[in-house]
């Protein structure tokens, strides 16, 4: 029975059959299948984490304010599958599922950023832009093609128009024009 001794004291007959080696195939095809299948429906890929990178460990959640991934980076010293240790720089090792790392990518500063954004090139000091000229408006649409819509028209005397938070002017009904409103 699965291939196990039973201990008995009565006669029996020892005929071990192999399995047959077509149903252990299909058992396993079966099981790729069906690993593939849940891998990509859950987006699995390979961590990318080797030995001698900076990882960031998962952290416990103390209050609402406190980040997934601690702040201090650590060292990948070993890798085995799914066993990640990783080490402090006060030497205290930690071992973990790679699914509890994120790899700790070091900020890059580049001083010629910081001294073109306090210094500007010469000759493109900020200057005030002009004010657009009268008459028919051009503006971009979503699929960013120049549409051009005619300005609003100017509202008759008495009447004065209100401007929306969207920016949509609201004129006074027409039936309003007699009537001073304040």
């Amino acid at each position: 029975m699965f291939r196990r001794e039973i201990r008995t004291k009565l006669p029996e007959f020892n005929e071990y059959t192999d399995m047959d080696l077509t149903t252990r195939d299909r058992d396993a095809e079966q099981k790729q299948r069906g690993k593939d299948y849940a891998d990509s429906r859950r987006k699995a890929k390979p961590s990318t984490i080797r030995c001698g990178d900076s990882v960031l460990m998962e952290q416990a959640k103390k209050d609402k304010l406190s980040t997934r991934y601690g702040q201090n980076p650590l060292t990948v010293v070993n890798r085995s599958d799914s066993k990640i240790t990783v080490e402090t720089d006060d030497g205290k090792k930690f071992v973990r599922n790679p699914s509890h790392l994120r790899k700790f990518i070091h900020p890059t500063t580049t001083s010629t950023d910081d001294t073109e954004r306090e210094n500007p090139p010469e000759g493109l000091e900020s200057q005030p832009e002009p004010d657009p000229p009268p008459g028919p408006v051009a503006t971009t649409t979503r699929s960013s093609r120049v549409v051009n819509t005619p300005a609003p028209p100017e509202p008759p005397t008495g009447q004065v128009p209100t401007t929306t938070r969207s920016g949509r002017v609201v004129n006074t009904p027409a039936k309003f024009k007699d009537f001073v409103l304040t």
